[in-house]
């Protein structure tokens, strides 16, 4: 279960069970986090960001690896969304206008990110698929921008007008497929 890794965006296709974990762990996090996420209706495939949207676009990217599977995730959304999921306590407000709060929200990213790929081990560490996430790496602008679009057409989860956009790229064994659907599974049973 190769995703695509072009420019081009990707045919619409139902989602694998990877996938869906990955989407189901992200809702959960930022639930958690004081934001809703409802995966968008209608397609299944959102189109790759636009340029337009690189003014205020933040991203960050985590790899999972182990000997069955490896797995790259990717989150982009726009500096406001972000900024809204930090945790409680953090009230100040934050502006797109100064570069300390970029670097916050940079940072608050990464985090993100880095969360979402323990909660995807979490989900397959139990039915065989180990994993140890690396480092997160943090975009924004159009660095952000390339970076979605180069991987395709991505999952996309709204809060109202907000979206956040979601790559999951892996390269599975035959077993490691049959244990992340039983993953997905068991997350949709609980």
């Amino acid at each position: 279960m190769t995703l695509p890794m072009t420019s081009e965006p990707a045919a619409p296709r139902s989602e694998s069970a990877l996938e869906r974990l990955v989407v189901a762990a992200t809702a959960q996090m930022f639930a958690q986090h004081g934001v809703a996420l409802e995966q968008k209706l209608g397609s299944d495939r959102a189109g790759p960001p636009s340029v337009r949207e690189a003014a205020g676009a933040v991203g960050a990217l985590v790899e999972l690896s182990g000997p069955l599977l490896r797995c790259e995730l990717l989150i982009l959304a726009s500096f406001e969304l972000l900024a809204s999921s930090r945790p409680a306590g953090e009230e100040a407000d934050l502006s797109r206008l100064r570069a300390g709060d970029w670097i916050y929200v940079r940072d608050w990213t990464k985090e993100l990110v880095r969360q979402l790929g323990e909660r995807v081990r979490d989900r397959l560490n139990p039915v065989g698929v180990v994993l140890s996430p690396g480092s997160p790496t943090a975009f924004s602008g159009s660095a952000a921008i390339a970076e979605g679009t180069r991987r395709g057409a991505p999952l996309e989860l709204v809060s109202g007008s907000d979206r956040l956009r979601v790559w999951a790229h892996a390269t599975p064994s035959p077993w490691a497929e049959a244990a992340i659907a039983q993953a997905d599974l068991r997350s949709r049973e609980a």
